[in-house]
């Protein structure tokens, strides 16, 4: 099997068509956590995108009076949000994938 540079592509290349991601960052709510947040959004919007992949991701919500430290939503293959949840407090979220 030929591994690629990440597991995302990974995945995709052993057939999987959605990744579930957890996301555990810690954050204070600085100006790096706004430099954090802006990576982990490119990161996984780039990572969709070279995958083909949907990606369905979630960060934890605690505390909650402090904004989350990755965005929590729904990805399409073509690296689009389709469904973002707001960065701060407990959301729930529901998204119909067509495969």
């Amino acid at each position: 099997m030929l591994f690629r540079s990440n597991l995302s592509r990974q995945l995709a290349a052993m057939g999987a068509r959605i990744i579930f991601h957890a996301v555990s960052g810690g954050r204070k709510g600085d100006e790096w956590s706004e430099v954090a947040w802006r990576y982990h959004e490119s990161n996984l919007r780039m990572r969709a995108r070279a995958a083909r992949c949907w990606i369905v991701t979630v960060d934890n919500s605690y505390p909650t009076d402090t904004p989350c430290s990755a965005p929590s939503g729904v990805l399409d293959p073509e690296g689009n949000w389709v469904l973002r949840t707001d960065p701060l407090g407990e959301r729930l979220f529901v998204h119909a994938i067509e495969l």
